[in-house]
Order: C-alpha cells, then sequence, then structure tokens
C-alpha cells in the first residue's frame, strides 16, 4: 500500500493547486516525486536487483568496485556516495533523486510540446510513475540512463545538440542499452520541419516511445515478476490519454 502514497499525493496536490499554472506545476511534481525518493531509498530487500546491487556497493575495497563488470559511471557514482556516506541508503536517495529530474524533464517536454491546447500534467506523471516504477525499484542503471536519455531528448528538441550528445553518452555511461536512444533521434530527425523532412509527429510522443521501450525490455528480461506483467498494459493506456490530447509543438529557449 505504500507505494500508492505518491497517487494519493499527487491527485490531493492537483486538488489543492492550480494545474494551469506552470510555477504551481513543478511544486506538484516536487511534492509527488520527493514522495517516491523516499519509497525507493528506504527500502530493505526490497526490488527485482536488490542482492547484486547492495553486495557490489558492499565489496571490501574500491579496486574491486572499479573492476565490477557494471558501466563506468555508474561505478563511479557508487564510488564517490561511498566515499561521502558510506551508506546504500545515502546511494538509493541519489538514484531516486533521478525521477524527480525525470518528471520535471518529460513534464517540461509536455507543456512546451502540447501548446496551445494544453495536457492533463495528473495523467502524464502517473504514466511516468507506472512506467519506471519497477526500474526505480530494481534496476538502478536503467533508471539512471532514461532519466538521463529526457534530459537528452529534451536539450534535442530546443536544438541544442551538441548538449544532447554529451548527456546521451552520460546515460550509455550507465547503462549501454542507452545507445538504443539512437532510433527515437532517429525519428525525430524525420519529423517536418517547414516542409523539407519526410512526416509530421507530435515530439510527446518520441519521449512516450523512449519510456514504453525501455520499460516494456525491462519487462521482457524480467517477465517472471507479476509486478512488471501488468505495469506495460496500464501505463500504455496512460500512454494513449496523454498522446491524444496534444498537438505538435515546439520548445521554447
Amino acid at each position: 500500500m505504500v507505494y500508492l502514497l505518491p497517487v494519493v499525493v499527487l491527485f490531493f496536490m492537483n486538488l489543492i493547486l492550480s494545474k494551469s499554472n506552470f510555477r504551481y506545476s513543478k511544486i506538484i511534481i516536487l511534492f509527488f516525486s520527493v514522495t517516491f525518493i523516499f519509497i525507493s531509498s528506504l527500502r530493505y530487500r526490497i526490488g527485482t536487483d536488490w542482492e547484486p546491487y547492495y553486495e557490489f556497493f558492499h565489496l571490501p575495497s574500491y579496486k574491486l568496485m572499479l573492476e565490477h563488470y557494471f558501466e563506468p559511471l555508474y561505478k563511479l557514482l557508487a564510488i564517490i556516495v561511498k566515499l561521502l556516506f558510506n551508506n546504500y541508503y545515502a546511494f538509493l536517495f541519489v538514484i531516486g533523486s533521478f525521477f524527480l529530474v525525470e518528471t520535471y524533464t518529460v513534464n517540461k517536454i509536455a507543456l512546451e510540446t502540447m501548446k496551445p491546447r494544453g495536457y492533463s500534467s495528473t495523467i502524464l506523471l502517473l504514466a511516468i510513475y507506472m512506467f519506471r516504477f519497477a526500474d526505480y525499484m530494481g534496476g538502478q542503471r536503467q533508471a539512471l540512463a532514461v532519466a538521463l536519455c529526457m534530459v537528452s531528448l529534451m536539450f534535442r528538441l530546443k536544438n541544442k545538440t551538441f548538449a544532447s550528445i554529451i548527456v546521451w553518452i552520460l546515460a550509455i555511461l550507465f547503462h549501454y542499452s542507452a545507445s538504443i536512444f539512437i532510433i527515437p533521434m532517429i525519428i525525430y530527425g524525420m519529423i517536418e520541419e517547414r516542409g523539407r523532412r519526410i512526416f509530421e509527429i507530435n515530439p510527446l510522443v518520441i519521449s512516450l516511445f523512449l519510456i514504453v521501450f525501455f520499460s516494456i525490455s525491462y519487462w521482457i528480461i524480467n517477465n517472471s515478476l507479476v509486478l512488471n506483467r501488468n505495469i506495460p498494459v496500464i501505463s500504455s493506456i496512460l500512454m494513449k490519454m496523454v498522446v491524444y490530447q496534444g498537438k505538435r509543438g515546439t520548445l521554447d529557449n
């Protein structure tokens, strides 16, 4: 039942604050995300990959951590947190904080690309939560990679190509599967721009496609888990509710 707490917070915040004001929207995102961050960081032996990540963090030497097969930036982040705090829950909190980065980024993309018609922030945040819940409760490297891919996408939509590529490379160094992010980037490159490109597509569809792709891929790998069996089905409904509301737009600088 504790995992429903972010959903309860989200609905109450939407009842209290105006959804039409972006300043209020940021407050809603903050409370919603922080609630989940504390849930994901204060767990014990819960999650699909608890044992390997816990054992990795508690390896007896930094040399062994560096020699581990995990991606380089994930190892570096773990070593830095271990040097500073030597506490696995602090490490989980750092990882969970990327959920705030991700929700803010996707909301920013949606806010700009859905103009002038608007969208439901409640449905969008629920979709993010349903899609990404499993990763933050187990697939730590995947969670970090997808969050950074969302930031990369935001930079790309703002035509900041160099920043987008740099962030994408960082995502790959957290989890190599982020290299597949090239697919939505190619799709974006085919978006119509002043009639010179092949076809027109809502940029929000690209961001949601990325979330769907990683979530379903993670679900296939872990299809023995009951939770992951249900997430893609429920989330796809929420995703469609978001997409059907929108109109194509561009991100402002």
